[in-house]
């Protein structure tokens, strides 16, 4: 693949995982992720550059495409292979609560494409982050595609 996620957060992410698994083992609950925002959001990133370049974002959507939820961001936007890049996601304070959850799809052409989740920031909801390594080969140039995907629970409302 061609991002992984950097090194030093790796096993706090792993910690969280494994005690989310065993909460989430303990419901008898399954829960259904509902899209809240659209499927164009999203930004390409250089990898293999010489010299980083300015942060990518992109107005974050609703599924319609219709109103303006929030931000997605990638730091810097143009990296060398083995520098650590930085996502961020702020939802606006409108939306913050209902968006529980927030991932991104990197497509890495060739290499493949991959889904992280990103941890909510204790500072403030509607902030989201991680950050990734990107992975290459000495000399390898590549653009890779970051689709951001805000989510929210399904209710159920029985209709």
């Amino acid at each position: 693949m061609g991002l992984r996620i950097d090194t030093p957060t790796t096993p706090r992410i792993l910690g969280c995982a494994a005690l989310l698994c065993m909460v989430g083992c303990a419901s008898d609950e399954e829960v259904t992720w509902v899209a809240f925002n659209g499927d164009a959001d999203r930004v390409e990133v250089r990898v293999g550059a010489e010299e980083p370049a300015d942060a990518v974002s992109v107005a974050l959507t609703s599924s319609t495409g219709a109103v303006e939820v929030g931000t997605g961001s990638v730091e810097p936007g143009a990296v060398a292979v083995g520098e650590v890049l930085r996502i961020d996601v702020a939802v606006g304070s409108e939306w913050a609560t209902t968006v529980e959850r927030v991932s991104v799809d990197v497509d890495s052409g060739t290499r493949g494409a991959r889904a992280f989740e990103l941890a909510q920031d204790s500072a403030g909801v509607g902030l989201w982050t991680i950050a990734l390594e990107a992975v290459g080969d000495p000399g390898e140039t590549r653009t890779d595609t970051v689709t951001f995907r805000l989510w929210t629970k399904d209710e159920g409302d029985g209709t």
